[in-house]
């Protein structure tokens, strides 16, 4: 069983004439999957929305769909796009009651200098992706020999 046909970037199946065919895709999603060499999953895949607004959260209880708060994009409004999602959520095929996560990047080690230097490397990802550029996790290796702009040292610190 295929992806439903709504939701053809799930599936890395636009028509070679579109004009998403080879600029838009999910991330993590399939062209990441090649990218990494990760087996693609089969059979239909649950689809949730993922925001980091309040916006986000509303769109997401207005389609009756699971909502899932990027804290790692934006740490502060989780309280209040979370309060909007149940307040406006509305029953769908999908779902009959709000369902929602809050997802935290997390580094961790006995050292604290070498999980900040862990944690540089999906900060550096992250980079790249703003930059439209490869979305491969680099080494902590390359994240350190990398020659940071004063505007990507920011984005990165940040």
């Amino acid at each position: 069983m295929g992806l439903p046909r709504r939701y053809p970037f799930l599936g890395d199946d636009f028509p070679a004439e579109h004009p998403y065919a080879e600029r838009v895709y999910a991330v993590p999603g399939p062209a990441q999957d090649r990218l990494n060499g990760v087996t693609p999953p089969t059979g239909r895949l649950p689809v949730w929305l993922l925001g980091s607004s309040g916006y986000s959260a509303q769109l997401a209880a207005r389609l009756g769909l699971p909502f899932a708060f990027a804290a790692h994009f934006n740490p502060h409004d989780d309280v209040t796009a979370l309060r909007l999602y149940r307040e406006r959520f509305t029953p769908s095929e999908t779902l009959a009651e709000p369902y929602a996560l809050v997802s935290f990047t997390v580094a961790a080690s006995d050292d604290a200098r070498e999980a900040r230097r862990q944690a540089g490397t999906l900060a550096h990802a992250m980079l790249r992706m703003f930059q439209r550029k490869t979305c491969l996790l680099p080494s902590p290796e390359e994240v350190d020999a990398y020659p940071y702009e004063a505007q990507e040292r920011q984005t990165v610190d940040n």
